[in-house]
């Protein structure tokens, strides 16, 4: 059974708080660089930081660029959860085990494959101009993750999300659209991540 407070916030024990914007405070992004470099074979860039989790400490979940440090310089959008010690503890920020999830690898050479975008502030001027269509449904766009050349464009944009039955309620989805050779944007797919 929920306390008040939990139904009110959306809060529940050990649960992320979503980030509703793009930004990444600066201790957060000091704790993300100070991780990943420990990495070997693979350099990491923060895109969007998806949410907090207080536990001992801060767990922050990111969307980020990985590149793998070979000649082909293979590139992917992948999820990855960040420790960050509490201040008393004398620990550095480390990557959580079993964190890093690959979500879209970028295959250019391959017709159809996916191309990574990343980018959080520019977005292709059809998809850019439904945008504000997204904001009357609730959801806030994040980062132009990706595109794809089909018979058309598919882009996948990641939003965080409002319940509009309680505006409390916080999420992270991956928005599929498709627009046609006649330059027609459809909605293909709306996935729940988090």
């Amino acid at each position: 059974m929920k306390t008040q407070v939990e139904s009110e916030t959306n809060l529940k024990v050990g649960g992320y708080i979503i980030n509703p914007t793009t930004k990444i405070p600066r201790d957060i992004l000091i704790a993300f660089e100070t991780a990943t470099k420990e990495l070997i074979g693979a350099n990491y860039k923060p895109l969007i930081l998806v949410g907090t989790q207080l536990v001992h400490g801060t767990n922050c979940k990111f969307i980020a660029l990985k590149t793998i440090m070979n000649r082909s310089q293979l590139k992917s959008l992948v999820e990855i959860v960040i420790h960050v010690p509490l201040p008393t503890e004398k620990e550095k920020p480390v990557v959580m085990s079993d964190s890093i999830k690959e979500l879209m690898t970028e295959y250019e050479d391959i017709d159809g494959g996916w191309s990574i975008v990343g980018s959080t502030c520019s977005y292709p001027q059809r998809v850019a101009s439904a945008l504000p269509l997204f904001a009357r449904a609730g959801y806030t766009p994040l980062i132009c993750a990706a595109q794809q050349v089909v018979a058309g464009m598919n882009f996948m944009i990641y939003c965080s999300n409002v319940d509009i039955l309680n505006p409390n309620k916080r999420g992270l989805v991956s928005i599929t659209i498709y627009q046609n050779l006649k330059g027609e944007l459809f909605i293909n797919r709306i996935e729940n991540l988090l």
